[in-house]
Formats: structure tokens, sequence, C-alpha cells
């Protein structure tokens, strides 16, 4: 038997949850419900009102475009030159003049006055006027705008024209000649008049596509299934948009659709919409379904509330972990930012404030270590420094003696050189060209002492003189090899400097008498060999373990020392000699 568990013997949380689902259900399916209720006769009426501005905009866009037509028209049949040149056309080259300066400059203007193409055509009663027309073929418009003047007794519904009042062909009037129903186009109509005794001088004739005067129809989107359609009571329907099919009973409208009229004023056209009310039922379905969706989601929501609550307080439980490794790994900069003042605000502002003081201790420890190494710098200078100055200052007395000025000098201002580009205004961080030129003066001077038993080979990649490195890198190797390569005859000396990516790569390579393991390990590892390993420590310290010094030696044949660093170009000029105050 499945045994209910009394909700009072729930968690918290779970009580709290289960009032919230129902105090918010309640509500919620009650407002869901009116709403639906009421949203099929907001929305009949909303779209009774939407139709009828509709139609009402349709038959202001009809309207607007008729005008157009009509003004192009009367741009004719007002214009007293314009009759004048028609009633007073004689033949010959007056008459030619007429035309081509009066008439047809008239008939261009009035048709540019049409934002669509149209055909203007001016039938004539005078048999004397000369006939101007196109050649096209088919529907005159596809050519587009276009004039011509012809014969009256040419006007293709003549019969037809017969039983039209005088009256209204005065004032202008709409229809559908027989090539119009064809091509899909409609016709105004207007009997020119001469102004001073009223004679009638022909007939005015402007033809359209129905669709462009009638544009608001192409564009009008009622719903689907919904038609509208133009008409009038003497040649039925001029246009119809909408779904296919036939027309519905328009005098006798169903309980399924809504049906609305206009009536164009001055015309006797009707512009009628006929809209399924299945589109308004389908409205209100939509909104019973977004209404069910709303009330699930709020169900939903309630029921992620708890959750989200655990979530909240372990994601910043996480946050804390995440930071500790951060700390462990040596991420000495993570802080946890928060703006909280509970439990767990007080574990992270205690976090960031120890972070904070191991942050100082290790950067004290760190510049510590850098000073220790520039100490040994300084050491090593000082012992290399006496060392080579008192080989130098031996050379140059035994030239003194020789009477060798030439070189004498050399050696001299070699010297000179050397001891500027050493001391180098106390700053540890050089150029690589500096660092290149400091070590070439030291094997200058070292040439005019050993003579030709030292030959070196320089390969500098011009690139690399641009970055920076540490001082004093590569002069205690070529002193290695002068030192303990323990040449016969000539050693060769090989100093490549290239740039390989993001890293520059130093090489000091000869051909002495290379180190066997041991002394290669030694090299490594005893402290009388701290001018080496503080090179190899100086760049580690600087740029990480990633960097440093290589030795590849194979006795008997020679030596390779490689050092690697990072391409990187510090600002040199506010270096004040200390590496630390490049951290």
């Amino acid at each position: 038997m499945l045994k209910v568990r009394n909700p009072m013997n729930m968690k918290l949380g779970y009580q709290l949850l289960l009032s919230y689902i129902v105090l918010a259900i309640i509500p919620t399916y009650s407002i869901g419900y009116y709403a639906y209720t009421s949203s099929v006769h907001a929305l009949q009426q909303e779209t009774t009102l939407s139709l009828q501005n509709t139609l009402q905009q349709i038959q202001n866009n009809i309207i607007y475009k008729q005008n157009e037509m009509e003004r192009t028209v009367g741009q004719l049949f007002y214009d007293q030159s314009f009759q004048e040149a028609i009633y007073n056309y004689v033949n010959g080259w007056d008459g030619y003049l007429t035309i081509t300066q009066n008439v047809q400059p008239r008939l261009s203007a009035a048709v540019a006055l049409a934002s669509y193409d149209v055909e203007l055509v001016t039938y004539i009663k005078d048999p004397d006027f000369p006939e101007i027309r196109h050649s096209a073929t088919g529907n005159p418009l596809n050519q587009g705008k276009q004039t011509a003047i012809l014969q009256f007794n040419r006007f293709p519904d003549s019969q037809e024209l017969d039983t039209i009042p005088d009256q209204a062909l005065s004032q202008g009037l709409w229809t559908q000649t027989a090539a119009d129903k064809m091509y899909g186009n409609i016709t105004y109509l207007r009997k020119l008049t001469y102004f001073q005794t009223g004679d009638t001088l022909g007939l005015l004739q402007v033809t359209a596509r129905v669709q462009d005067v009638f544009p608001a129809l192409k564009n009008a989107n009622l719903g689907e299934g919904s038609i509208i359609v133009v008409t009038n009571t003497t040649n039925g329907v001029l246009l119809r948009t909408g779904a296919p099919g036939p027309l519905p009973d328009w005098k006798h409208p169903t309980l399924h659709a809504l049906t609305f009229t206009e009536i164009i004023s001055g015309q006797n056209w009707h512009v009628t919409a006929y809209v399924p009310l299945s589109n308004i039922h389908r409205e209100s379905e939509n909104i019973r379904n977004i209404t069910i969706l709303i009330c699930a989601l709020v169900f939903f929501c309630l029921l992620l509330f708890g959750w989200l609550i655990s979530h909240y307080i372990s994601r910043r439980i996480n946050r804390i972990v995440v930071a500790f490794r951060a700390l462990q790994i040596g991420d000495f900069r993570r802080r946890i930012p928060n703006k909280q003042e509970d439990e767990l605000a007080e574990i992270e502002n205690a976090f960031n404030e120890m972070a904070n003081n191991l942050g100082i201790l290790v950067q004290e420890v760190y510049i510590n270590k850098i000073k220790q190494k520039e100490t040994q710098l300084n050491m090593l200078q000082a012992q290399i420094n006496p060392h080579f100055l008192y080989n130098t200052l031996s050379a140059i007395s035994r030239l003194a003696k020789l009477g060798e000025n030439d070189k004498l000098q050399h050696m001299l201002l070699s010297l000179a050189r050397f001891y500027r580009l050493s001391l180098n205004n106390g700053r540890t961080i050089v150029t690589v060209e500096e660092e290149v030129q400091q070590v070439q003066t030291y094997l200058d001077i070292q040439k005019i002492r050993h003579g030709d038993d030292v030959e070196v080979r320089y390969d500098i990649d011009p690139e690399a003189l641009a970055y920076s490195t540490l001082k004093l890198t590569l002069q205690p190797f070529v002193e290695n090899v002068l030192t303990h390569a323990r040449f016969i005859n000539t050693i060769h000396i090989r100093i490549l400097v290239q740039k390989q990516g993001g890293d520059l790569i130093f090489q000091i390579i000869d051909d002495g008498i290379g180190i066997d393991d041991a002394i290669l390990t030694s090299l490594k590892t005893e402290t009388k060999h701290y001018g080496i390993q503080n090179v190899d420590q100086r760049i580690k310290l600087q740029f990480g373990d990633a960097y440093g010094v290589s030795i590849f030696s194979t006795f008997g044949i020679g030596t390779t020392v490689r050092l690697t660093i990072p391409a990187w170009q510090p600002d040199i000029r506010k270096n004040t000699g200390s590496i630390a105050s490049q951290t």
C-alpha cells in the first residue's frame, strides 16, 4: 500500500515550494480563463475597426491614384495654349512647328505627372490634324509612358462612346475598353473642348494598369482566406486580390465571415472585403495556447525556485574553491568579488585578505631572489673585469715594448669601448645589439692578444638586434671557450643570434677539445662555475623555467652553448639598473 507522506513532515523548502505553486496557480488560472473568454469579443471589435480603417486607407489610396490620372488629363483640359494650338491648326510648316513646339511637349509634360506608366492618347476631330502614334504591339504600357495623337474615328469603342451622356464625358469618365479588359488596364476619358466657343476638339484618353491604380489592394493582407474585390455596376469585377476560388455572396453574408464595403466617392465603385471568422478564432486559440503556456512556465519556474537557491549557494562555494585552486598554483592576483554581507561573504573577504598577504610575501621573496642574482652578477663582473684588465694591460705593455703602435692604439680603443659597454650606465637590461657589441669588443681584444690562434665568425639576424636581453649573457661563455677549450692551434668560434617565432636564440659554437660528461655535469652543479649558473638562473628567474642555457658538447670535437629567451622590448630608458625594476 502506497503511504502518503504528511506535507507537514516535508522539508521546509518543499513546503514553501508547494505553497508557492498553489498560490500562483489559482490566480493564474482565473486570469487566463477570463482573458480567453474575453479575447474573442475584443478581437472581433479590434478586427472590425482595423478592417474599416484598412478599407478607408485603400479608398484614400485609390482616390489619390485616380487624381494622378485625372491631373494628367486636367493638365491639357485646362491648358488654353494647348486648345488654341489644336483649334487653329493649319497644314504646312506652321502646323509642324505647332505640333513639335506646343502640342507634343505639353503631352509629354502631362504624362510625366504620373508616378506610374500611362498611355495618353488625344483623339482629334479635325481631319487635317496629323496622327502621331507609337509602333508598340500588345499592351502599350509595356513600353513605359507613351503619348499618341489619333483621329477621332479611331477610338476603339466608338459605338459604346455614343451611349455615354455628353455631360459624363465633359466631367470625366472611368471605363474599360475591350483592349483594357484583355490587358488588365483601365481608362479615364474626358472630352476636350475649346474654351472660347465650347466646340468639341476631341477626346483625351489616359490608360494605366489596374494594379497601378489600385496598388493598396496588392499590399493589403487581411489574413488567410480573405478576399478584396473592386467592382462597379457597369464592368463587374475590376480587380480582385486574396484567396482564389469563386467569389462569396456579398449580399447574403454568413455567420462564418465578416463583410465590409466602402464606396469610392465620385465613382460607382465598391471596395468589398471578406474576412473568414476562422482567422479571429485562430487568434483566440493562440491566446488560449499562450495562456496555458504561461501557466505551465509559472509552475515550472516555481518548481525550479528551490533548486535555484541551492544552486546559487553552491555556485558561490564553488567560486571560493576555484579561487583556492588558483592560489595553489601561484595566482596570487585572484580575488573573489562580493557585495553580500552573509556568512559566505565573510569567507570570501577572508580569502581576499589572505591572498593579498601571500602575494606581498611572495613578491618580497621574488625581489630578494632577483637582488641576490644581481649581487652575483656584480661579483661576476668584479671577478672578470680585474682579471681581464690585468691580462689586457700586460698585452698593452708587450705591444709598447715591441713598438707595435697600431695594435697598441687598437687595443686601447677596444678596451675603452669594452668598459663603456660593460658599465652601460648601470643598466642590467640591454639591447641585443649592445650585448653583441660588448662580446665583439671583448673578442677583438683577445684576437690582438692571441693573433691568428682565434678566428671568430658572427651570424647575426638583423631583426633580433632591436630586442632586449639580460646584460652579460654571452661573455662568460666566450671567456670559458678561451680558457678551457685547450686548443693547440687555431680555435674557431661562431656566435649565432636568431629570432625564431617569439623567441631569441643565442649560440656560441667552438671547435675546441670539448667537454666530457663529468665536467659537463659539474658546470651545472658546482659553485665554482657560478658564472655559467648565474646566466642560466637569471634567465629563468626573469622569463620562467621554459627559458635558459643548454650546453651540448662532444669531447674532442667541440661545444655548443645555446641560450633561449623570449623576444621582448621593454622600455630600457626607464631601467634603473635593477632587474627587479622590470617586474
